[in-house]
């Protein structure tokens, strides 16, 4: 598996980085990857098959390979990708990735002293399939109760990419400017005095170890 640190100012820039990565493997088997990154401005993200109208006000936004919703990317959180060849003939291989990468997260951020819970019920808002916070996902997790890591795929043929953010920061923090139409599906995050640095180690050691290896 090749471990990549690369990341990028821009929204655009990232979410271009990762269709990259993803369509170097549809030309060709260049094997898994294990991509993480610190965010670092303020921005937004939504699926290229679902595109957002905005207002954005100025924001940094950009279309994504995956699915889901909008999703609020404040500096600090920690965004990963992972590409994986397609074990085909296995039935449930695919949820059992998305599982397993989420219980590698859940590892990694217990042993810095945050214990996460599942995503089964929706937060309080009003639900809206455009926005990331307002529908659950058994293989998100929550903080508090609220959700604070998020997981997108898209699968070809051959192989499947995950993105996924963790939320180490409140939204609001960062987007306060934004409507009120917005600020109902802000996240908390995690919000507590860990430094992305140290849970960047720590998942890269879980990949050493094999966990993200499926």
């Amino acid at each position: 598996m090749i471990v990549d640190y690369t990341g990028f100012v821009t929204a655009d820039e990232n979410m271009r980085y990762d269709a990259q990565l993803f369509q170097e493997r549809l030309n060709g088997d260049l094997g898994s990857v294990f991509r993480s990154y610190i965010w670092q401005q303020p921005g937004m993200t939504y699926p290229e098959k679902r595109p957002f109208e905005g207002p954005f006000l100025g924001f940094d936004h950009a279309s994504r390979s995956t699915g889901g919703g909008l999703v609020f990317h404040s500096p600090g959180d920690l965004v990963l990708s992972c590409i994986y060849p397609c074990q085909k003939g296995e039935r449930g291989w695919v949820k059992r990735v998305i599982e397993g990468v989420s219980v590698g997260i859940d590892g990694c951020l217990a042993d810095l002293g945050v214990v996460l819970e599942p995503t089964l019920e929706p937060d309080l808002v009003l639900k809206d399939i455009n926005f990331c916070l307002s529908y659950p996902n058994p293989y998100e997790r929550r903080f508090k109760s609220h959700k604070v890591v998020a997981i997108a795929a898209r699968r070809s043929r051959d192989w499947l990419m995950l993105q996924a953010v963790i939320h180490l920061q409140a939204s609001a923090t960062f987007f306060s400017l934004l409507p009120m139409r917005f600020q109902s599906y802000f996240t908390q995050g995690i919000n507590v005095d860990l430094d992305p640095l140290a849970l960047q180690e720590r998942l890269s050691l879980y990949v050493k170890r094999g966990a993200f290896s499926f």
